[in-house]
């Protein structure tokens, strides 16, 4: 790679990064960026955030530690040299540091490695996209501060790497007339103190020793449905059920077995949610009393939760009702107030902050599609989630007068457990009738999904949010498109990967499709894994 990506070359890179991204090109690197040792790995060419960089060959990579060995090298470089900073408590790891010391850091910036990349950031604090490497002979010597990172990949040809999003930022605070300084790039919580108020170099000032008011810093739990749809008891159970049950009450393909096959989804799931939300407090999976069996039986952060812990009769077991099983949830021993839901074929696409689905109040985000309900009653044969999602409407208009049409991103669902007890003292009969049905019928609510989230709203415990989503059918060519441009350039939160809406497709083909895509995108096994 050139030493540094600025003016014509840079804008070159963009282009290309947008083609990357797009799905037009595979990036390229100059073949002067040979393989070099450092450090526990060798450097090599790699795509890195959709950009051609030099990488660490990782192995083992774990985000969440390196992106802390990231903030500690450079917090130790820092202290060798004794040039002092203070630390600023946000969430990603921000120093600030005088001015006046900029040209020593940038000489010992040097020191880090091929693999570490230097960025200037913006007056707002926005990056700037003029990436040099930190071994260049030239680094951003006028900047207001900068964002730093060592680039790591998991093997050679890998597209999962650590990149920017394990960055640590410096800014530059310059000395005022009368002694105190002044930040030059915004953080949110303070743009001048004097020396003394900052405190001794590596601490935090005292008068910022508190959580920022926008942080979350309360526990998240987690909480999976998961079936395995070749468990030979469950099947029978199913068969059974299906000879009972009436279909003139059904949704679309209630019964088809195909909408409970298992590819290893959940095991990606969970390495998404190890590698990309390391906040998270605890996992709970809500299966028909099966585990998968690459599970570690003995994982702390991890339990399994058959449905007859969690439903309050046992009316309606066994279920193949996804909605049944949502409207039990809450009910699960210990799990905490805040959660988010996730299905199987839900995943992570890169590291998320908790704020992206609460606020540091608690309040919960909510992420709306384009996507409304029509007018007509639910309809047997119609799509789950429409039925579901009139059924609401209907509900919400009786009882609260208010019209409610929009439909929800297939994401996670930010939830609060003491919201959705409300809900069922509100609607018990409702939620009753749904658990009962052993398949999805017109008759239920979705209590995870549009039920939970309308009353949320409607009540204050939750607002609209903004979210980077993808919706995948890997059974079309069009979702095999987007599936091979997310590993390129890797740039949603969140993405789900349904394969239960194109009955004519090749059962094989696709789960060969969902099984490669899912280890390329995350290679590295999960500490759960046996």
């Amino acid at each position: 790679m050139a030493d540094s990506l600025r003016h014509d070359a840079y804008r070159r890179l963009l282009r290309a990064r947008r083609r990357v991204r797009a799905g037009r090109m595979a990036p390229t690197v100059p073949a002067r960026s040979a393989a070099a040792p450092s450090g526990s790995g060798m450097v090599r060419r790699a795509v890195v955030d959709g950009l051609p960089v030099l990488a660490r060959v990782v192995p083992d990579l774990r985000l969440p530690r390196h992106a802390e060995a990231t903030a500690d090298r450079v917090r130790t470089l820092l202290d060798e040299h004794r040039i002092d900073h203070w630390a600023l408590p946000l969430r990603r790891p921000t120093l600030v540091l005088r001015d006046r010391d900029r040209a020593a850091v940038l000489r010992r910036l040097r020191a880090l490695g091929p693999a570490w990349y230097v960025e200037p950031l913006g007056a707002s604090g926005a990056r700037t996209g003029r990436i040099t490497r930190v071994a260049a002979s030239r680094l951003p010597a006028r900047a207001r501060g900068l964002a730093l990172w060592e680039c790591c990949v998991a093997t050679a040809g890998s597209t999962f790497g650590a990149g920017a999003a394990q960055r640590v930022e410096l800014h530059f605070w310059r000395e005022l007339p009368d002694g105190a300084l002044a930040g030059q790039v915004h953080n949110g919580l303070v743009d001048r103190a004097r020396p003394e108020q900052l405190g001794r170099s590596g601490s935090v000032p005292a008068a910022l020793a508190g959580r920022p008011l926008d942080r979350v810093d309360f526990p998240i739990d987690l909480v999976y449905t998961w079936v395995d749809g070749s468990d030979p008891a469950w099947r029978r159970d199913l068969t059974a059920a299906v000879a009972a049950a009436d279909p003139a009450r059904l949704t679309e393909r209630a019964t088809d077995p195909a909408r409970f096959a298992d590819h290893d989804e959940l095991r990606y799931s969970l390495r998404s949610v190890e590698q990309f939300a390391p906040w998270v407090n605890h996992v709970w999976i809500v299966t028909a009393g099966g585990r998968p069996g690459w599970l570690r039986p003995d994982h702390p952060w991890i339990t399994v939760v058959p449905h007859r812990e969690i439903w309050p009769d046992g009316d309606g077991l066994p279920t193949f009702n996804s909605h049944a099983i949502e409207a039990c949830l809450h009910r699960i021993p210990g799990l905490a107030e805040h959660y988010l839901y996730l299905n199987d074929d839900m995943f992570l696409g890169r590291p998320v902050p908790p704020e992206l689905f609460f606020h540091g109040n608690g309040v919960g985000r909510l992420f709306r599609s384009r996507g409304t309900v029509d007018l007509d009653p639910p309809t047997a044969g119609e799509v789950a989630s429409t039925t579901a999602a009139k059924n609401t409407r209907r509900l919400f208009l009786d009882r609260f007068g208010v019209a409610a049409g929009s439909k929800f991103l297939h994401t996670a669902v930010a939830t609060r457990r003491s919201v959705m007890e409300r809900l069922e003292a509100e609607f018990p009969d409702v939620f009753a009738a749904t658990r009962r049905a052993r398949f999805r019928t017109v008759t239920d609510v979705a209590a995870a999904g549009s039920f939970y989230l309308t009353y949320a709203d409607l009540t204050g415990a939750a607002v609209p949010g903004s979210i980077r989503y993808e919706y995948v059918d890997p059974a079309t060519a069009e979702g095999r498109g987007k599936l091979a441009r997310l590993a390129r350039a890797r740039d949603a939160d969140t993405f789900c990967i349904n394969d239960g809406h194109t009955p004519d497709a090749d059962p094989a083909r696709t789960a060969a499709v969902i099984r490669d895509f899912l280890q390329r995108y995350l290679p590295v096994p999960g500490s759960f894994e046996s």
